[in-house]
C-alpha cells in the first residue's frame, strides 16, 4: 500500500511542480490535490502489477536455473531485479535463492578445486 501511495505522491508532486512555473495560477487546494492523488492511483497500481509480474518472471527462470544446476546463469538472472521494488514474500524467496546458488556455486568450486 505504501508503494501505491508513493506513487500517487510522486505524480502529485509532478503535476504541482509544473503549475507552480506558471505564477498567475493559484494554489491547489487540499480537494483539488486529493484529486489529483485520487486520479494517480490507478497509474500507480498498474505500475506495482507490472513490476510484480516482471520480478516473479524472473524468479521463476532462477527457480528453472538452480533445478537445471545452471548456478552461473541463475546467479546472473537474479542481477535482474537489483533495481526492482520486490514485495516482502518476493524479497524473501530472492533472498533463499540467492543463499542457495551462492552456496551451490561455492560448493562446486571447491568440489573443482579438490578433483571431485
Amino acid at each position: 500500500m505504501k508503494i501505491i501511495q508513493t506513487f500517487a505522491v510522486l505524480a502529485l508532486m509532478t503535476g504541482l511542480g509544473a503549475c507552480s512555473k506558471q505564477e498567475s495560477q493559484a494554489p491547489a487546494t487540499p480537494a483539488e490535490a486529493q484529486k489529483k492523488v485520487e486520479a494517480a492511483k490507478p497509474a500507480a497500481q498498474e505500475a506495482v502489477a507490472a513490476d510484480t509480474a516482471k520480478a516473479d518472471g524472473v524468479i521463476a527462470r532462477v527457480k528453472n536455473y538452480v533445478t537445471d544446476k545452471k548456478y552461473q546463469d541463475a546467479f546472473n538472472t537474479l542481477k535482474e531485479l537489483a533495481n526492482t521494488k520486490l514485495t516482502p514474500e518476493q524479497q524473501k524467496i530472492v533472498d533463499d535463492l540467492k543463499a542457495q546458488v551462492q552456496k551451490a556455486m561455492a560448493s562446486n568450486s571447491v568440489g573443482g578445486l579438490l578433483g571431485k
